[in-house]
């Protein structure tokens, strides 16, 4: 298991590692766009869930972002 907290500037880019299988992320401040297919918009206290071995690449949407991000193998 893995967990970390990751902060981003506006237009800042994380992306998460298809090798995980479980993976997710919890917005604490801000909001965050996923993509890149499918692209969504996630904001504060939401808990976003990602499918196995989909590529994520997650950006902030606007002012200082911060959001934790875990991986579970």
């Amino acid at each position: 298991m893995f967990g970390g907290e990751v902060a981003l500037r506006a237009g800042g880019r994380f992306r998460v590692r298809a090798e995980h299988v479980e993976r997710a992320a919890d917005v604490v401040e801000g909001q965050v766009t996923i993509g890149p297919q499918d692209v969504s918009v996630f904001g504060t206290e939401q808990l976003i869930v990602f499918a196995p071995g989909a590529e994520v690449v997650i950006e902030a949407a606007g002012g200082r972002t911060f959001f934790l991000c875990t991986t579970i193998r």
